[in-house]
């Protein structure tokens, strides 16, 4: 039996960096694409990779010519004040990279698509843990983008696309993220603590997050790729914890008082977030399994990795 082909965009970035790695280990073939030079796969014959913008037709054609058994759509601007700053170039990826993509699986054939959504289509939830019937009612630019995305995506399954999951993703964290104010909290206060500097901590409201590491994430992704589930599916820990919680973590985890300092919450932003996970697991037989205190250590000791190698290479160019 051949090897099934999948095909993962944004493949750069930092859920897309450990996906590939996942479907290469679980014996797939994998062919990255991302906008940005593409050096993936680290010698791995499973992994091949090229630059390519998705929302260009350079990419059906790579399609076509690929023809691969399943894409994954990773592909996006996540970031919401990117959003706030420049809308027009956020909803060209989110969008019309969407609606590029689902044609392309159209016209290539392929046999089923993965859409990487967010918590962020769900807006203020009138109550918790939130589910996949809750109302869809985001607040954010990057919310609204995120459920036109889905709407493409389940539309193009219902006029001859491919067969569809959309996963719906709290906040991911873990080795390789960006230390950026979102929606990277956890690797950017870890970073913070690293370099001496004092962390910026929102105030407003009972600020909670649900976060799921990085490693359950392509887990379900890959398994849902795997199957033939279709439908709506959060991928979470379940677990709500709050961001004071989230710092005395941190700070325990670190060994130091940190310093730190208020600020208000971002344009868009929600208060409390957690997000249930038991459709998931009664679909395609999925569970989160990383505890967040194991997480946590994990990501910090990644970072302090990443500081020692770059006071190395200082002190030996000094």
């Amino acid at each position: 039996m051949a090897r099934q082909l999948a095909l993962v965009t944004g493949a750069q970035g930092f859920i897309g960096r450990h996906l590939t790695a996942e479907f290469a280990q679980h014996g797939w073939a994998v062919f990255g694409v991302d906008r940005r030079a593409a050096v993936l796969g680290g010698g791995s014959p499973r992994i091949r990779s090229e630059q390519c913008d998705v929302a260009t037709r350079r990419f059906g054609r790579l399609l076509l010519s690929l023809c691969p058994d399943v894409v994954v759509h990773l592909a996006a601007q996540s970031s919401l004040a990117a959003m706030e700053r420049d809308p027009a170039a956020g909803l060209r990826d989110n969008i019309l990279g969407t609606a590029s993509v689902v044609e392309a699986c159209r016209a290539a054939g392929v046999r089923r698509l993965v859409f990487a959504s967010s918590a962020a289509v769900y807006g203020q939830p009138d109550s918790l843990p939130i589910r996949e019937d809750a109302a869809l009612r985001p607040v954010s630019s990057y919310g609204w983008s995120k459920l036109a995305g889905e709407q493409l995506v389940i539309r193009g399954a219902e006029a001859g696309g491919p067969s569809y999951a959309v996963l719906r993703f709290a906040n991911v964290y873990g080795p390789g993220q960006e230390a950026k104010d979102e929606p990277g909290v956890i690797s950017r206060w870890l970073d913070s603590i690293i370099r001496g500097k004092p962390l910026a901590v929102r105030s407003v409201g009972r600020p909670s997050r649900d976060f799921i590491y990085v490693q359950d994430v392509t887990t379900a992704i890959v398994a849902v790729a795997a199957g033939d589930a279709t439908g709506c599916y959060n991928i979470a820990s379940g677990r709500e914890t709050s961001l004071a919680h989230l710092l005395q973590l941190v700070s325990e985890l670190a060994g130091v008082d940190v310093a730190w300092h208020e600020h208000a919450a971002p344009a868009g932003d929600v208060d409390r977030s957690v997000l249930s996970p038991l459709a998931a697991e009664r679909a395609f037989n999925w569970q989160p399994v990383t505890p967040l205190e194991i997480g946590l250590s994990t990501t910090h000791k990644h970072l302090q990795n990443i500081q020692v190698d770059v006071q190395r290479k200082a002190a030996a160019s000094a």
